[in-house]
């Protein structure tokens, strides 16, 4: 069910092709594995939470395009994290809605509660750290590049995303502007 409604959804919505990437490999690699040869009619709350509590002690890349991975010692024993779960829990959320909607069940099987997300704080970087790293850095572009990733908070896709034609020096009282208007993003062709 899975495998078919994901690319339906996915032109009807018109995802970006990276949300269907992560969305294809939630499915591929910590549903499919676990819970692929259930009937979905037969599913029950009980087999979800089953399910969540599997991957909550899963390491990271036990699965790759769905096919079983040899890991190392040391890889086995970084965990899924609880978002990466929590994203499990809210694409079947999802999907077995449409498949009610569908008449495919009655009742969607997913447990009264959603998995806990457990936020971490990330540590910010002071300017003595920020500078130090820039230092390091000799390619120019990449300088450029981490640079602004640092001072205008831009994501990876946002300064590969950037032309000449957004950058306008003479703007904002000669201080200049960079219109960030569009993104870069990998994806395979499928």
């Amino acid at each position: 069910f899975l495998m078919d409604w994901l690319p339906k959804q996915c032109s009807k919505h018109k995802w970006a092709p990276k949300t269907y990437q992560s969305n294809l490999a939630l499915i591929q690699n910590l549903i499919i594995p676990y819970i692929g040869e259930m009937q979905m009619q037969k599913l029950r709350p009980y087999h979800i939470e089953a399910l969540y509590d599997t991957l909550s002690k899963t390491p990271c890349g036990q699965y790759v395009h769905g096919v079983k991975q040899t890991l190392t010692d040391k890889q086995k024993k970084r965990l899924l994290s609880s978002t990466s779960i929590h994203e499990v829990h809210t694409l079947l959320k999802t999907a077995f809605s449409y498949a009610v909607e569908w008449d495919l069940i009655h009742k969607i099987p997913l447990p009264r509660d959603a998995p806990k997300v457990n936020i971490e704080e990330r540590t910010i970087w002071d300017e003595k750290t920020m500078l130090a790293a820039l230092q390091t850095i000799e390619n120019p572009a990449l300088h450029l590049a981490v640079h602004m990733s640092m001072i205008l908070s831009l994501r990876e896709g946002e300064i590969l995303g950037l032309q000449p034609s957004d950058l306008d020096f003479d703007a904002a009282d000669g201080r200049g502007t960079i219109s960030v208007n569009k993104t870069m993003q990998r994806a395979n062709k499928d």
